[in-house]
């Protein structure tokens, strides 16, 4: 039983309310995942009566409450199922037969901030409709100098508004203060985001702050995080809700489904894309007032890349950015050329980190010396977040300077009794940390020997199999180096078994020397991290990493490893050896000659599959699976797979209950 509600008044029933259905949607056009309404309503009699008078009276610019109960038998409570807004410039009025159509828009999103997204606006206090609302809370950014990595003083800073704060404001602004905003993502000190114009770079106190409408901050910052937003209810009131996309798999299921009749799988073509442009706008780089060089992937410029595969569309993933996020416009604004005015009007976005009251702006080290902005922004981290199904390649140059190498020349019968610390049979046997009470370390170059059996390969000759062991970069550019390393721990003493007392940590370094064979620069990927340790036994362990790495012409790199350990007790000290064993690898991806593979994919967890079925589901049910819409579904046909799974689109009659189901999902949750 049925009871329909326009501003809380008791109206008759819609004559077609027998086909009304409810779609929630996981839109990727918009990245939101909502619920809306499918169907027009027709109303009669009192129905009619009620929005007619608000037109006559009010004129058409006028939003309807709406709302539905619903009730098993009259002596059941009723519960809400339905609530929104009837929008008076959307109802289609019969004068002769007293008959109204009138679209039936969800209260979430679609009729007060989806008409109202591309709408520009300043920080102000007031919303769209002259209601007063908190005014956007501002900030202030400390910039630093590029050259030394001092920042600025306090008192130097720029005002400015920070990303939670402009999307807090921008709803508030288009829902006249009723729609609330939540963010635990932007809300992280470490994911902070500040909104500036140049004008504000370039002149102190400046308040010449962004206009920008809630679409293209939206965009902005999705198209460098991946993000995606949703609708929940808080104590009755509306909240827009922005996260990081993985908020929007909750591995949590929300209901089971069994036993279902039809369950197709396929798949989302539309997402297979062909490939990707990144970056945005750049300064022409003057090494005078620049210290960051434009590089091929790891920077700014406007870049575009194919995705491999053989299942792609024609489609193309545009990340390319309309915000500024450059470091070297960033350093003029700043220090280096404050009287350019040519970006006066542009909005920029600068990672930074919060405390004591000021934003930070976020500075990394260059090799070359100096520091850069935005580093997280580059288009190696935008490309990703987006975690493509295909490797990013680039499908340029002649020449080939790619190579694969690999350690075969090691038997575990080289372990033998090391003397202590010796370090000459690395290359052949293994690393020994001898029983001290203090950490101790080791450290080796590992000689990867065979670089011409296959699938090994050094097409180019730049690398070394037999003295240095190290690729030297035959021009410059961006060099994308990939190791995997298989590490036999052994213990020599079985009495006191690794594990019990002592702790290891295992480190991969990638040594980067010039031409003179100076030390430029090294990239080190500790295991587990920097600080801890493994209390692991014997046995064999896999470490694989990538880096990108810039080279000038005659730079070479090697790679070198070590092995850091400690007793757990003091007093009952034992030892531990390893050894890189046969299998272990080190190569390029990637080349500024010849391209090649800039970033690996990983089809098995790409959000690709597709399961489609009907199926009946309560009211109940329905409103456990909307109460949380990034919660997982499970279904299954035979009891036997079970497919984890979450809402690309479900369509559900209020009235009967059916519901179609297509689900998206990946391979692993499909095994």
């Amino acid at each position: 039983m049925f009871k329909f509600y326009f501003d809380n008044n008791l109206v008759d029933d819609p004559i077609n309310w027998a086909d009304f259905t409810e779609t929630i949607e996981r839109d990727d056009l918009i990245k939101g995942l909502l619920p809306k309404y499918e169907l027009k309503l027709t109303f009669t009699g009192g129905g009619y009566e009620y929005l007619y008078n608000i037109r006559r009276t009010n004129g058409f610019c006028n939003l309807v409450d709406f709302r539905v109960e619903y009730a098993c038998n009259e002596n059941d409570s009723y519960q809400i199922i339905l609530q929104g807004y009837i929008p008076i410039s959307r109802c289609s009025f019969n004068l002769n037969r007293c008959v109204v159509d009138c679209d039936v828009l969800d209260d979430n999103y679609g009729a007060r901030i989806y008409n109202n997204k591309s709408i520009k606006t300043s920080f102000s206090n007031k919303s769209k409709n002259g209601e007063t609302i908190p005014a956007a809370a501002l900030t202030l950014l400390v910039p630093f100098d590029c050259g030394t990595g001092t920042y600025a003083a306090t008192a130097d800073s720029r005002n400015a508004v920070s990303i939670y704060e402009a999307f807090e404001f921008l709803i508030a602004w288009m829902t006249d203060g009723t729609v609330g905003f939540q963010s635990s993502f932007l809300a992280d000190t470490e994911n902070v985001g500040c909104l500036i114009t140049g004008h504000q770079l370039r002149v102190i106190g400046s308040n010449q702050y962004p206009i920008l409408s809630f679409d293209q901050l939206f965009k902005e910052v999705d198209r460098k995080y991946n993000i995606g937003f949703t609708v929940i209810d808080v104590s009755g009131q509306k909240k827009i809700v922005i996260e990081n996309i993985d908020y929007f798999f909750n591995t949590t299921v929300s209901t089971n489904i069994t036993a279902i009749p039809d369950l197709l799988e396929s798949f989302s073509p539309e997402k297979l894309y062909s490939g990707v442009k990144l970056g945005g706008t750049i300064a022409t780089y003057d090494s005078a007032i620049h210290n960051f060089t434009p590089r091929q992937f790891i920077g700014f410029d406007v870049e575009e890349y194919g995705f491999m595969g053989v299942c792609n569309i024609d489609n193309q993933l545009d990340l390319s950015a309309d915000f500024l996020f450059d470091t070297n416009i960033i350093e003029e604004l700043t220090v280096t050329n404050t009287t350019n005015e040519s970006y006066n009007k542009d909005v920029f976005i600068v990672k930074g980190t919060y405390s004591g009251g000021y934003y930070y702006a976020d500075k990394s080290a260059l090799a070359s010396g100096g520091f850069m902005y935005n580093k997280v922004f580059t288009n190696e981290y935008a490309c990703e977040a987006f975690r493509i199904y295909g490797d990013t390649v680039l499908y340029t140059g002649l020449v080939n300077n790619n190579f694969l190498a690999e350690v075969t020349n090691r038997t575990d019968t080289q372990f033998g009794n090391l003397p202590n610390r010796d370090f000459g049979q690395f290359d052949t046997g293994g690393v020994y940390s001898p029983g001290f009470p203090l950490p101790q370390t080791d450290e080796v170059q590992t000689k990867f020997n065979d670089d011409s059996t296959p699938p090994n390969f050094n097409t180019g000759g730049n690398y070394n199999d037999s003295t240095t062991w190290a690729f030297t970069a035959p021009l410059d550019g961006s060099y994308f180096f990939t190791t995997d390393i298989l590490l036999k721990i052994f213990e020599p003493s079985p009495s006191l078994p690794i594990g019990i007392n002592r702790k290891w940590r295992f480190d991969v370094i990638f040594y980067q020397y010039d031409v003179a064979s100076v030390l430029v620069n090294t990239f080190t990927v500790s295991y587990p991290d920097s600080t801890s340790y493994y209390s692991l036994g014997e046995g064999y362990y896999h470490y694989k990493n990538e880096q990108y790495i810039y080279c000038t012409t005659g730079d070479y790199v090697q790679v070198k490893c070590t092995l850091t350990s400690e007793p757990i007790i003091k007093l009952f000290d034992n030892e531990i050896r390893a050894m890189m064993t046969n299998g272990s690898i080190f190569g390029t991806l990637a080349t500024p000659s010849g391209g090649g593979v800039f970033q690996e994919g990983d089809s098995d967890t790409y959000m690709v599959s597709k399961l489609q079925f009907e199926y009946p589901i309560s009211n109940e049910r329905y409103a456990d699976l909307k109460a949380d819409l990034t919660k997982a579904i499970t279904a299954t046909h035979d009891g036997q797979l079970i497919n984890t799974a979450w809402i690309r689109r479900v369509e559900r009659n209020l009235s009967t209950g059916q519901t179609n189901f297509e689900l998206i999902t990946n391979i692993d949750n499909t095994k």
